[in-house]
């Protein structure tokens, strides 16, 4: 443990520098404009939606997708395996930069994917959740196909000589056993999605009032030379993950003892 003790070190270091700096450097006068302004409200309720929707909408493609690459093995589900993990292995901005080429440049009967929908998908709330939902899935996937790995499939099998379908013999025996699984993934999907940056950079872009969420609120503050204000974005951001995180995970031991 002694090397994860250093990384956590590391870890609470960032935080209380983080902390120390909005406490120590920041006048009161600008933490109190910044954190209510009209801007930065809407920047944080628009982060806490996408967030949800898209760790919803990733929980809603793993499970599925995590039980037939846990229970189907061999040669095509260790390569759909390997293509799932291309969003965590890419970088985020190439993601973001492929998602852009994909919605405007790549033809389908001589229009591209936006001309087709009328409505563009690129520099709108929808491309958030799309960059979010493109790197959140295959984490949600990884989680869940390990859930799905560690549970005996006899039980599903005796179901099944029961009479039961192979769908439900997943919705009424495996997926029960697997819930807090479920839930974990969908926690990851949601911490990623809320710090999620560079697809959205690229593919949602930020502009303020529109597209700008929480991470790319800092981003815009550095930028513009406000570390004051990028280091309460900062605070805020990292204030309502743990929060989140937190309440999941003591719901999770309270279900877990019987409460």
């Amino acid at each position: 443990m002694g090397l994860g003790w250093v990384y956590l070190a590391l870890i609470v270091g960032l935080i209380v520098a983080n902390i120390y700096y909005v406490a120590g450097e920041v006048p009161g006068k600008e933490r109190d404009f910044d954190l209510f302004s009209p801007d930065l409200v809407r920047a944080t309720w628009l982060t806490l939606v996408t967030s949800t929707v898209s760790a919803s909408i990733s929980t809603l493609i793993a499970v599925p997708t995590a039980y037939a690459l846990s229970r189907f093995s061999g040669r095509t589900s260790r390569l759909l395996e390997t293509v799932f993990d291309i969003p965590i292995l890419l970088p985020p901005l190439v993601v973001g930069f492929c998602l852009l080429l994909l919605f405007n440049q790549l033809p389908f009967g001589g229009r591209s994917i936006d001309e087709w929908l009328g409505t563009p998908v690129t520099f709108s709330v929808a491309a958030i959740i799309l960059a979010q939902v493109t790197i959140g899935t295959a984490l949600a996937i990884r989680s869940m196909r390990a859930s799905f790995d560690e549970l005996d499939p006899r039980a599903e099998q005796v179901a099944q000589t029961l009479g039961c379908s192979p769908f439900q013999a997943f919705r009424k025996v495996a997926l029960p056993s697997v819930k807090r699984g479920v839930v974990g993934a969908a926690s990851i999907a949601w911490a990623r999605s809320m710090g999620e940056f560079g697809p959205i950079v690229v593919f949602a872009g930020t502009f303020r009032g529109k597209t700008e969420v929480l991470s790319t609120s800092v981003y815009i503050e550095i930028g513009a030379g406000r570390l004051e204000s990028a280091a309460i974005v900062a605070l805020l951001q990292m204030t309502l993950a743990m929060a989140v995180l937190i309440v999941v995970r003591f719901c999770l031991t309270m279900e877990k003892e019987g409460f």
